[in-house]
């Protein structure tokens, strides 16, 4: 069970980059308006979910 797993983590290694690249450039403006508008503050929690980049939980978590 473990082979396919790590076949999936080493295909998603291998194309993050690439998303990343065609992804961003059209989700930044979009994903700091969604922050901005969802206003939280420090020591509030978020539930983050779903397929992405996760560059919404770096930001909210400051670290992106």
């Amino acid at each position: 069970m473990s082979r396919p797993v790590a076949k999936a983590h080493a295909a998603c290694d291998r194309i993050a980059v690439v998303c990343d690249l065609a992804e961003n450039p059209f989700e930044y403006r979009a994903r700091r308006c969604g922050l901005r508008l969802l206003a939280v503050g420090p020591g509030e929690r978020v539930p983050e979910g779903g397929p992405g980049t996760s560059h919404a939980l770096a930001a909210l978590a400051g670290t992106g």
